[in-house]
Formats: structure tokens, C-alpha cells, sequence
């Protein structure tokens, strides 16, 4: 369900007048995508018969010190692990980059529960390609030995509370569907900002290079220990998620089941920037991606004619939405 006018306060339609962005507005927008979010949250649900996972997961939280503050932050990444329904799991935090993070610490502790702990890794200088998946091989051998199952994510993404319990044991991955930015597989998509969301921002989760993300996934640690798989052995263009997946599809025969539910936000998206209360604001060069702007950031856009508001309907709510004119 929707409340009348939910999503529809800052931007009514795609030529929306620069006066009519209040402060009014934006109040209402903010408490109607609280509302949303909780009722998207507290609404979905899975078949009993794919809640079968067994064994403790082992979850590698990639972080730096940009997921400290704003609208995507670790503490609500971790938490969204802590909400989840089912129990057996272990998150192991670290360091992607070499400028310091002096909040990481208090960030965990703060939370005070003792699955989530801290890898100490160093300090690494960031590079893009490279995308700090030679530390990802590293912290995933941190994992304990009874860790049976292993999700790789970034500190900025946020899951459903049912996503760990849609694993299914008798299958070596368990993918799901979600929701994204700009991707490869928007390609024809590329020069039409805002309106390429028009059919919405979930995605179906193909396993293969491009098709996939590399949180939207549970793998076999198993398997992944016993075939000593390596994310930083595949061709470094910060892909190396997709291409690793493809491989493991494709050529070790990695035996998947889907779960065609959206239970994961690879943020920033469009879909929880609204839920949280932020504009998405797309311009028309590389990487096509976009970004969550504070509705006073965009009321400043607005005002100054280099952006139009935009607004799409998905699953109910309205997306709003502003690109460069």
C-alpha cells in the first residue's frame, strides 16, 4: 500500500515548478519513504522450504572511512546483518584503503555483538582495478573453520533480514535478485537518466559476468577452500566478482539456486536513496552511476535550472529523481 501522496512532495510530475520544493515537502517526502521502506521490509517473505541453510555463514564486510557518516553507512550495514533471521553467522571487518579510519573501532564496538569483529589487515593504497580483492583472499582465510557458507559485501550495502535464511544446502551458491545503479547490463539504457528506471531497479541475479553482484551472493566456503579460488587471480578491471562467478558457472559447475526475491540494496541505488530520505541525481557522463543528494542539495540544483526533477512509478511508490538538463 501507499500513503496518498507518498513519494510525490518534491518532484509531481517531470517539469515540476522550482517554487513548489518546500520544506513542506520534503518533511512529507522523508516520513512517506520511512514508511515505505518499513512496510517493503516487514511485508515480503520466503516459502518455509527454501529456509534451510545449515552451518555458520562467514560474512567479509569491505569497508573504508567514506561509510563512517551519510546516508550510507557501515553501522547500518552491519545492522541490517544483525536482523537477520537466521542466527549462525560471523562478520569480519576490514580496511580497503590507507586513509585512516579512526571511527572503525567505536563503529563495532558500539553494536556489541560479538559475531561482528575487526581484521586488521594494514593499510593498503587503493587501486581501482585492483579493487582490494587481494585483501578480500586474505581476510576470507580469517573466516573460522566451521564457517560453512561465505558472503563477500561492501560496507555500504544493506540485506534483507531473510536473506541468509534463503540458503539452500543442497546447492553450492544461492543467488538473489537486487537492487542496483547504473550497471553493464543497463548499457542501451546508458544516455536515458532518470527514465531508465522507469521498469524499476531490481535486477535478476544471472550468475555470469555483468549478470551478477558480489553481494548478492552465498556461496560454499566448502568448496571455494577445497578448489583454493581466488578473487585476485582473475584480470584486474574492479570486476573481478563477475568474472570469478562466471567461472564458477560456467566452468566448475557450481550448482546454483535462485531465489527471485530482491533481498539485497547494492548501494547507492535510486530505490534506497528515496527510502532514506535522499534525491538520486544522474548527469550524462562516466560512470553513468549517480549519486543520493540531501533534498536541500537538490532544491539548490533545481533552483539553479542545470537539473530537471523527474519522477517514475515502481512496485507503488514513486522514484524521484533529477539529471542534468
Amino acid at each position: 500500500m501507499r500513503a496518498k501522496g507518498s513519494m510525490t512532495s518534491l518532484f509531481n510530475n517531470t517539469s515540476l515548478s522550482r517554487n513548489k520544493l518546500t520544506t513542506f515537502g520534503i518533511l512529507i517526502f522523508v516520513v512517506a519513504a520511512e514508511f515505505f521502506l518499513h512496510h517493503y521490509l516487514t511485508n515480503i517473505s520466503l516459502p518455509e522450504s527454501l529456509v534451510k541453510g545449515k552451518g555458520k555463514v562467514c560474512v567479509v564486510v569491505r569497508t573504508y572511512h567514506k561509510h563512517a557518516s551519510g546516508y550510507y553507512r557501515l553501522v547500518d550495514s552491519l545492522t541490517s546483518l544483525m536482523q537477520q533471521t537466521y542466527t549462525e553467522w560471523e562478520a569480519l571487518v576490514f580496511q580497503t584503503d590507507d586513509v585512516p579510519f579512526p571511527e572503525l573501532e567505536d563503529i563495532i564496538a558500539n553494536l556489541g555483538d560479538s559475531r561482528i569483529r575487526r581484521l586488521n589487515l594494514g593499510l593498503h593504497r587503493y587501486s581501482h582495478g585492483e579493487s582490494a580483492y587481494s585483501l578480500t583472499d586474505k581476510a576470507i582465510t580469517h573466516c573460522s573453520e566451521e564457517s560453512k557458507w561465505l558472503v563477500v559485501t561492501n560496507g555500504d550495502n544493506q540485506y534483507h533480514p531473510l536473506f541468509l535464511s534463503s540458503i539452500d544446502a543442497r546447492s553450492d551458491v544461492t543467488t538473489v535478485n537486487w537492487y542496483t545503479r547504473y550497471s553493464l547490463m543497463m548499457r542501451p539504457k546508458r544516455e536515458a537518466l532518470c527514465s531508465r528506471w522507469d521498469g524499476g531497479t531490481c535486477r535478476v541475479n544471472r550468475f555470469q559476468f555483468a549478470r551478477t553482484d558480489l553481494g548478492s551472493v552465498i556461496l560454499s566456503l566448502d568448496r571455494w577452500r577445497k578448489e583454493s579460488l581466488k578473487f585476485s587471480e582473475q584480470v584486474p578491471n574492479s570486476m573481478q566478482d563477475g568474472q570469478l562467478y562466471s567461472r564458477l558457472r560456467n566452468e566448475l559447475l557450481w550448482k546454483v539456486h535462485h531465489v527471485n526475491r530482491c533481498l539485497f540494496h547494492h548501494n547507492p541505488n535510486p530505490r534506497s536513496c528515496n527510502a532514506k530520505g535522499g534525491i538520486w541525481k544522474e548527469h550524462g557522463s562516466p560512470p553513468w552511476e549517480g549519486l543520493c543528494v540531501t533534498p536541500e542539495e537538490a532544491a539548490r540544483d533545481l533552483e539553479s535550472g542545470r537539473y530537471i526533477a523527474y519522477h517514475s512509478t515502481e512496485e507503488g511508490s514513486e522514484l524521484n529523481c533529477m539529471y542534468r538538463s
